[in-house]
């Protein structure tokens, strides 16, 4: 498909992601969280990959806290030029972060980088999803370049509104599945090893 066509679903699914009412918000991202937190993906991992929502996006700062307190160790993408990024470690969200490109929570460039073979749970963003794990994110290739080497038993989850999900997204050769699709209703698993951490 071409380029347009996935930018006008970009601007359909993003219109409803933002439409969402504050208290509808609120009560979809509870939903979420505690899903989130319940799957033995996230259980039993050890060192995990989140970024840091903003806008309109699925809230991942109360997860990010809670992964902390549960003794897991927590890393974050820090952009580290037009199209690269790195995994780094943080223990502190507001001590070892500060706002970087596009506005968003990152690590500070002083902080420990990520051995990425040693990261079991993968957080994703994304604009869109469909039912066959297929993403569409901003168009910038960031993850799907750094996700395109991950091993199988390297988990990538995504954390969405049902408002997000489409009947089926155009996928080019590089666009990289996902292995979970969390709801506020429900938790969809691509791959039936995604339900036990390997």
């Amino acid at each position: 498909m071409a380029e347009v066509s996935k930018e006008n679903i970009r601007k359909t699914f993003l219109e409803a992601r933002k439409n969402l009412s504050e208290d509808e918000r609120r009560f979809k991202n509870l939903a979420i969280q505690e899903r989130f937190l319940s799957l033995e993906i996230y259980r039993a991992a050890k060192k995990i990959f989140f970024y840091c929502s903003k806008s309109s996006e699925v809230d991942t700062l109360v997860l990010i806290q809670e992964a902390l307190k549960a003794g897991k160790k927590v890393a974050l993408p820090l952009c580290l030029s037009n199209d690269l990024l790195e995994a780094r470690y943080i223990e502190d969200l507001e001590r070892d972060c500060e706002r970087g490109n596009f506005g968003i929570l990152s690590p500070k460039k002083s902080t420990l980088k990520a051995v990425k073979d040693e990261l079991e749970c993968w957080v994703i963003p994304g604009i869109a999803f469909d039912l066959s794990g297929n993403r569409l994110g901003w168009g910038r290739g960031f993850f799907d370049r750094y996700l395109a080497d991950l091993k199988p038993s390297q988990k990538k989850i995504a954390l969405v509104y049902e408002v997000q999900i489409a009947p089926a997204l155009p996928v080019d050769l590089h666009d990289v599945k996902m292995d979970v699709l969390v709801t506020e209703k429900r938790e969809v698993f691509f791959n039936p090893k995604s339900k036990i951490q390997n």
